[in-house]
């Protein structure tokens, strides 16, 4: 798993059976250099917690130089055990055992050590906290650095620790602490930028998520992008021309837009999606940010594909239009979906509604009203499809099947 070339391309290393190898590739030659993959611990990858919670599963990086191999290891003695059944491969069922920490259980301690290609002893960076109860989330190289930087969360997840860790001499250095009362995304924005003097880092200490610069000491924090609104995503950060460019969503949270940032913080964002597209923008954009494949679409415009130049957001040549399926769309002659907030108090929620195309509001359905200031539970059986696991309920004009399980039809429920 995770196979990876060295920097000056020789060598490739990889995880198999919870250990790490490097092999070189002229000779085929294969060094392994950790020994106690097993069920217990896995070196070079994750565990449940740590792919499910924070998408980790590439476990192990190269140093800058090629000469070491820089990995998280986990000791999974006292997680609890959930089985899983493979059914798939055998006449009869297999218990699959599976170490797997619910709220409140032991977690897997987990750690980050330093060994040589050429196989030998792991070094350990000592960081503090209980591993147990603290998340080491993220690591990377430092550019032509011999350094790692990481992110070290606390188990309530409202605390996040930046550290830098010196490859040879194992010592470290917390750069820069984030907190929050409530909860603290992991985010992989980090880019290093004027010869490592400073990084990106993004943060919603204002309220809003929002890019910043700091420096390396993490004493300088400054903010980069700017504005009542949240920084969706990132498209590319050009440190070369000084700017960032970022999807975000300033007047209407259901579209998105792309935008681009001074670094420096000056000035206000400037909006590159053509504002008369209201919709949703996406964009794959090429390194130097001069061309970019943007796709638009909204509710009544399947996806589009085109290459557009990103200053002047010219299209250069339509890759997709989907003209067909728009064709298709446009005979069924369907309603237009209808787009409203729900005012539930502390908040306004997002909400859309596709009312059938012959639409009557007068209508009020056959028989007798059927939404009633009744209690929440009716009988199976009442409605048309009572028998079949559906309960039908009329609003206005148009019917709702609501499914239920079976296993309640016979108790007397139908919701």
């Amino acid at each position: 798993m995770f196979a990876k070339f060295s920097p000056d391309g020789d060598r490739a290393a990889y995880v198999s059976e919870n250990n790490i190898f490097v092999e070189e590739l002229s000779s085929s030659t294969i060094t392994q250099l950790t020994e106690d993959g097993s069920e217990r611990y896995v070196n070079g990858t994750f565990d449940w917690v740590y792919e499910e919670e924070f998408a980790c599963r590439d476990g192990f990086r190269w140093s800058n130089d090629g000469e070491k191999i820089i990995y998280w290891h986990s000791d999974t003695e006292g997680t609890g055990t959930f089985y899983l059944i493979n059914n798939l491969d055998s006449i009869y069922s297999i218990p699959m055992p599976f170490p797997y920490s619910k709220v409140g259980t032991t977690n897997s301690d987990v750690k980050i050590g330093v060994v040589p290609v050429v196989g030998g002893s792991t070094l350990w960076f000592d960081v503090p906290g209980d591993p147990r109860n603290n998340y080491l989330v993220r690591m990377e190289v430092v550019p032509g650095a011999d350094e790692v930087i990481f992110q070290q969360l606390n188990r309530l997840q409202n605390t996040n620790r930046v550290w830098i860790g010196n490859l040879e001499t194992m010592e470290l250095e917390n750069i820069l602490t984030e907190t929050d009362e409530a909860f603290l995304d992991v985010h992989d924005d980090l880019l290093w930028l004027e010869g490592n003097r400073y990084f990106t880092w993004t943060s919603e200490r204002d309220g809003w998520r929002h890019l910043y610069r700091v420096s390396r000491d993490g004493k300088e924090i400054s903010q980069v992008t700017r504005g009542d609104f949240d920084v969706v995503s990132l498209d590319c950060i050009n440190a070369k021309t000084g700017y960032v460019y970022y999807i975000a969503s300033p007047d209407n949270p259901t579209q998105r837009y792309l935008y681009r940032s001074r670094l420096d913080g000056e000035g206000s964002p400037e909006l590159i999606s053509p504002d008369e597209q209201k919709g949703q923008h996406s964009y794959v954009m090429s390194g130097d940010a001069k061309l970019a494949l943007h796709t638009f679409e909204n509710a009544t415009t399947p996806p589009v594909t085109s290459l557009v130049e990103v200053k002047s957001h010219k299209v250069i040549r339509v890759m997709e239009d989907n003209r067909k399926i728009k064709e298709i769309y446009e005979a069924l002659d369907l309603a237009p979906k209808e787009f409203f907030r729900v005012d539930i108090g502390e908040v306004e929620l997002d909400a859309w509604m596709l009312k059938p195309a012959d639409w009557d509001p007068g209508f009020g359905g056959p028989g007798s009203s059927g939404t009633k200031d009744t209690g929440g539970l009716s009988l199976p059986g009442q409605g048309e499809g009572g028998n079949l696991g559906l309960e039908r309920r009329w609003f206005h004009d148009f019917e709702l099947y609501v499914p239920f399980p079976s296993y309640l039809q016979g108790a007397g429920f139908a919701h």
